[in-house]
């Protein structure tokens, strides 16, 4: 009897576990695939939505692009995707499928498939209405304004290439100092609005027929503060206004060309427009590379002058936009022959400004339109001392160059406690330039002491035979500067 009763549960608890294992192997549903649709895109995106389905916990899908690689992937609970950063006029490829709970009767869902386009980019229209005039040496174009254009590229080219090129915001430009010959005008449409891409050119062919002639030329000195030093150049006026210096850094085919307004303001005709505030202007010397000029009407950039002399100067920032800013110029007034070095002795009114770091710390003091007295000796047939550049009793010694108008002055001890040189590096020499009429004019220079430096400034030394109705009180300074403290 008791045999009975074990057989007979056993056969019921294996009756129980053959239920239990059929219920597993029951076949669950298959939900049904997402009905997908685009909604919207653009150049550079894709949104999709699809319809909810029953008994479906999340979403999953792919994008796949042209080549089958999956560009984006993902899940969510929502009934809709977005996709960015995609490529224009590109077809890609969206699966969508229905995910169902782990307790529930059903399974994943098919994938379902759509494939979407994004759009285009939009070619801006071309400009219309071109039209291209010349008169002494002169091209004039001017053209219709083209809707949502920020600006305009043109050039200007002949047989031997490109002559000129750049960008306005104008429907117009001026290209002056052309010779004879056959050229070609193109402008195209430019913007930075995302999705447009640049127009195609409109084109116009022109005969120049030269009637610009020589006015007159002078042969003068150009001195490059960048560099540090000066060189002979020469500048010509032409009958139609415009002026050039051939070769202004001594490199052939790199021009300084320009116009005069009767106010003496320049409109660089070199280089190209770089924003509203800078001209970028080439020089042909590796070392120096573009020259970021200043418009004239910010008084950086200036021409006062004739035939018979005068002077321009060029503000500017190097190729590097350092905080440093530099002032060219150009001087025609034959002045390499009328000072001598017997010329540059005497007494100077010195007026400087710069600024002193006592310590480590950068403790500034500014010294801003301060005059003192300093006095020119001479040593030999081209070697000068000056003392009172800033203290007194503290000579340094420099070089005359007559033909360049520079005196240079090498690295050398001032002041018992410091080097005096350019401010690039302790190591370089500062040339000071010599105008016509004996006036000194010193550059950024340094008073190097250990590892920092104690003095920036600038000097202009006026002779005092020019400046003897000068009233302005002279300071005195000390006989030898203190050496600084280092903490």
């Amino acid at each position: 009897m008791k045999k009975t009763n074990i057989f007979a549960m056993l056969l019921s608890l294996a009756c129980a576990a053959g239920m239990t294992a059929c219920d597993e192997d029951a076949v669950k549903q298959e939900l049904q695939a997402p009905e997908v649709s685009e909604t919207a895109g653009n150049y550079q995106s894709l949104d999709f939505e699809w319809t909810p389905v029953a008994n479906t916990t999340q979403y999953g899908y792919k994008l796949y692009d042209p080549e089958g690689i999956v560009v984006d992937a993902g899940v969510t609970q929502d009934t809709k995707a977005h996709f960015s950063e995609l490529l224009p006029s590109t077809t890609y490829k969206l699966l969508v499928w229905a995910f169902a709970g782990p307790d529930t009767d059903y399974t994943t869902s098919p994938a379902a498939e759509l494939t979407a386009t994004t759009g285009a980019l939009i070619k801006l229209e071309t400009p219309s209405g071109l039209t291209v005039t010349d008169a002494n040496g002169a091209v004039t174009a001017t053209w219709n304004a083209v809707q949502g254009a920020e600006s305009y590229s043109y050039a200007l080219s002949s047989s031997a290439g490109t002559i000129s090129s750049g960008t306005s915001v104008k429907t117009s430009v001026k290209i002056s100092g052309l010779e004879e010959g056959d050229y070609t005008f193109s402008v195209s449409a430019l913007t930075t609005a995302g999705g447009y891409l640049p127009s195609d050119a409109a084109t116009a062919e022109l005969y120049l027929a030269s009637t610009v002639t020589e006015s007159w030329r002078a042969n003068g000195t150009y001195y490059s503060e960048i560099m540090g030093r000066s060189w002979n150049a020469t500048i010509i006026a032409y009958s139609d206004g415009t002026y050039s210096i051939p070769a202004f850094y001594g490199v052939e085919g790199y021009d300084f060309n320009f116009t005069v307004e009767s106010n003496g303001m320049i409109t660089i005709l070199s280089g190209t427009p770089n924003g509203d505030y800078y001209r970028t202007v080439p020089t042909g010397v590796e070392s120096v590379g573009d020259l970021f000029v200043y418009p004239s009407e910010y008084q950086y950039t200036g021409f006062d002058g004739s035939a018979s002399g005068g002077d321009i100067w060029i503000g500017y920032y190097d190729q590097y936009w350092n905080e440093t800013f530099y002032t060219d110029s150009f001087n025609w007034n034959g002045m390499s022959s009328s000072i001598t070095i017997d010329d540059l002795v005497g007494t100077y009114n010195n007026h400087s400004w710069g600024s002193t770091w006592i310590t480590d710390d950068w403790s500034e003091l500014v010294f801003d339109d301060s005059d003192w007295t300093a006095t020119v000796e001479k040593i030999d047939a081209d070697t000068i001392s000056l003392d009172g550049l800033y203290y007194t009793e503290c000579p340094i010694i420099g070089t005359f160059n007559a033909s360049a108008m520079t005196i240079t002055f090498q690295p050398q001890t001032y002041a018992e406690w410091y080097v005096f040189a350019a401010t690039s590096d302790p190591g370089d020499p500062v040339v000071a330039k010599v105008s016509s009429d004996g006036t000194i004019s010193f550059p950024e220079y340094k008073l190097f002491y250990d590892t920092y430096y104690y003095l920036i400034a600038e000097s202009v030394l006026t002779p005092e035979r020019a400046t003897k109705a000068s009233s302005a009180p002279k300071k005195t300074r000390p006989a030898h500067a203190a050496r600084p403290q280092r903490r």
